[in-house]
């Protein structure tokens, strides 16, 4: 004949069934909890990057000094995010030195400068599609008696240089394209007997041929 449980033990069962169900309800929570917080959230400013990319290659800018006309040419590069946004670094110089004179003597001018290029890409995938983007960099003005000698440099002027443009460009293959700009150029910090910043600043307008992988 079977036994029935005496009281004793009906509560001491009914107390292990009540502490695993405890345990059990416990470990549930925690696991929801878990995969809730492994979920994203809706943000204003999505900050994954899915794709890393850059591109490089030659710089060409047309600005003026004193009223006539400033040919530069250098180059840049820089890393591309999701073939929209990108920072690098670019350089330029006078193409061709302008030529002054100084207590009847003839001079040449050579401008450079130098720094961070970054900037924006829209719709990138379009065949023609727009940007902005800023260059900013120091730089120097170097007055330099002709025939050209290092003992002959009249004046060393530092200068801060920073151009923000617009561009249009153009897709021509997946690793090529072709870059139009134009901008202003302000010129900050000049300090010498020649010229002032008005001479240096004025609208200025380019073209690139960038080389990269924009797929």
């Amino acid at each position: 004949m079977r036994r029935k449980p005496n009281g004793f033990k009906q509560v001491f069962i009914l107390v292990l069934t009540t502490i695993n169900m405890k345990n059990l309800l416990l470990v549930t929570c925690l696991f929801t909890s878990m995969f809730a917080s492994a979920q994203t959230p809706d943000v204003l400013f999505d900050n994954r990057i899915d794709q890393i990319s850059g591109f490089g290659g030659p710089m060409f800018s047309f600005s003026s000094i004193a009223g006539e006309v400033a040919p530069y040419s250098g180059g840049g590069g820089a890393v591309l995010f999701d073939n929209t946004w990108y920072v690098g670094g670019y350089g330029l110089s006078l193409a061709e030195d302008q030529e002054i004179s100084i207590d009847n003597a003839p001079y040449e001018v050579a401008v450079r400068h130098g720094g961070l290029y970054f900037g924006y890409i829209h719709q990138s995938d379009r065949l023609v599609h727009f940007g902005i983007s800023q260059r900013m960099g120091w730089g120097e003005i170097t007055f330099r008696e002709k025939p050209f000698d290092r003992n002959n440099i009249r004046e060393n002027d530092q200068v801060f240089v920073t151009y923000p443009q617009i561009e249009v460009e153009m897709n021509m293959t997946q690793w090529f394209k072709v870059n139009v700009n134009a901008g202003y150029q302000f010129t900050v910090g000049v300090d010498n007997a020649f010229y002032d910043r008005n001479d240096l600043n004025g609208a200025a307008f380019g073209f690139s041929f960038l080389f990269g992988w924009f797929n």
